[in-house]
């Protein structure tokens, strides 16, 4: 019975306490209510403005570029070019026919030289204008774009000339296996780190490796860095070896026609076309008089 009282003392007791304490919650609340600000529909949108982004961010970029096809154009620039050198000797001779045995070996390469040079120049300057301006690259550094274009595709032509010149027609099987190879290891689309073992040995050996950095470069605004000097260096050096290739095997070709008959070569198309047009109209000439 003692206990019974006793429990129901502290029943009463803890009631007692649990209802000052509601009662102090309740005056608490109702302080803390009167203390909140009225936020009107602006107050709500700064507030909610500052919380959703509580740090103004601005960017700088460096060396920005236009578009996202400025990353892809230095080695698009590059085939071009290479595809271009090699067009042209679907059209003209590398070698100079002779019109005779004693007619100098060294001036086979010349015309063809001269006139693969121009052609260069000018596929150069047209495609970085081209690019530049009705594409919209708008390069940081388009002087110096120009001058790397022009410095890479003479040396193209000169390298594509060396191959016809020393390996005929099957020089441009060369060319265009030597073409796949730098697509897949200049390092123009993904790091050359990334790629198998094989493409990061070739990658430092040929020339599109070091002009798809140049023009990168020189479309970003770098200006006259380590990569454009290197490139010039290394597209320098495959010229002088083309040119000095193309001449030797014009010294070695010593025939009055110094390369095989090429099916795929324009002058000997047409040349096999006119051939065939005179056989036609000699028989049909023997015919009429018989």
């Amino acid at each position: 019975m003692d206990t019974l009282v006793a429990g129901s003392e502290r029943a009463q007791s803890g009631s007692r306490a649990l209802g000052s304490g509601a009662q102090r919650l309740g005056d608490s609340l109702a302080s803390g209510a009167e203390k909140i600000p009225a936020y009107g529909a602006d107050d709500v949108d700064n507030v909610s403005t500052v919380i959703s982004s509580p740090v103004n961010v601005d960017p700088i970029r460096d060396n920005a570029v236009a578009n996202n096809g400025a990353g892809f154009t230095p080695m698009f620039l590059s085939l071009s070019l290479w595809i271009g050198a090699i067009a042209m000797f679907l059209v003209f001779r590398a070698l100079e026919r002779r019109t005779s045995l004693d007619y100098p070996w060294w001036k086979g390469p010349i015309r063809p030289a001269i006139r693969g040079a121009a052609m260069g120049v000018t596929q150069a300057v047209l495609l970085i204008l081209a690019t530049n301006w009705l594409v919209g690259l708008r390069a940081a550094n388009l002087p110096g774009l120009v001058v790397m274009a022009i410095a890479a595709s003479l040396t193209f032509v000169a390298f594509n000339q060396m191959l016809i010149a020393s390996l005929s027609y099957r020089g441009r099987f060369v060319s265009i296996l030597l073409l796949c190879l730098q697509i897949a290891s200049m390092g123009a689309t993904f790091p050359i780190e990334t790629a198998p073992k094989f493409f990061q040995v070739i990658h430092a050996w040929l020339p599109m490796s070091y002009t798809q950095l140049a023009f990168r470069e020189l479309i970003a605004g770098e200006g006259a860095s380590m990569a454009v000097g290197r490139a010039l260096l290394i597209l320098a050096i495959w010229f002088v070896v083309s040119v000095a290739i193309t001449f030797y095997a014009s010294y070695k070709r010593n025939s009055v026609r110094p390369l095989p008959k090429d099916n795929a070569l324009l002058g000997d198309i047409l040349e096999a076309a006119a051939q065939d047009q005179a056989h036609r109209a000699h028989l049909a000439q023997k015919a009429s008089e018989a």
